[in-house]
């Protein structure tokens, strides 16, 4: 018997009602598990993250065992101008 198919991504720091709607329509198409990272730039705040972890749990999804944290994209640090 074949294990339900499973969806790994990193996700951003989106709203709460995108990350449902975003869970909603990949389990419209069978997948039944999400293995979730998220990367939350420097200018997201405790408050922002934890909207999103709540989501998580709201839509059964386990929370992220990874979350990173630091600079994001547009910072010259990285290489991006």
């Amino acid at each position: 018997m074949m294990a339900a198919p499973a969806l790994i991504a990193v996700i951003g720091p989106v709203e709460p009602a995108l990350l449902t709607a975003w869970i909603g329509h990949y389990r419209t198409l069978g997948i039944e598990r999400f293995h979730l990272a998220f990367h939350f730039p420097e200018h997201v705040d405790d408050e922002r993250r934890g909207r999103l972890e709540t989501a998580c749990r709201d839509l059964g999804i386990e929370l992220p065992q990874l979350s990173s944290h630091g600079q994001d994209l547009e910072s010259p640090a990285v290489g991006v101008t």
